[in-house]
């Protein structure tokens, strides 16, 4: 079995972005400052959400600031950078 060889930025994010395309799952592509990169129309769909309007906007300003929730702003601090990956499981 070989190793898994990492991927170059470029083709990480060209990655992220197709699956957020084809997602049938609310799902969203944050960045270091938590910023919106991209999200599914189900996403946007689901929440309510303008896509025009949420692009590089915080992930906490989204909506009428239901995402402003100390549960996620926790959860956020305290991934581990490398990972870069936080889940929400449970929805409030």
């Amino acid at each position: 079995m070989t190793g898994v060889i990492p991927l170059h930025p470029e083709a990480s994010l060209s990655l992220a972005l197709a699956v957020i395309e084809s997602s049938s799952a609310p799902i969203v592509l944050l960045d270091g400052n938590l910023c919106v990169i991209a999200a599914s129309t189900s996403f946007y769909q689901a929440f309510l959400i303008d896509p025009k309007t949420a692009a590089a906007k915080q992930f906490s300003q989204l909506g009428g600031g239901e995402w402003n929730v100390a549960r996620y702003r926790s959860c956020w601090r305290q991934r581990r950078p490398e990972s870069r990956m936080c889940m929400v499981t449970r929805w409030i």
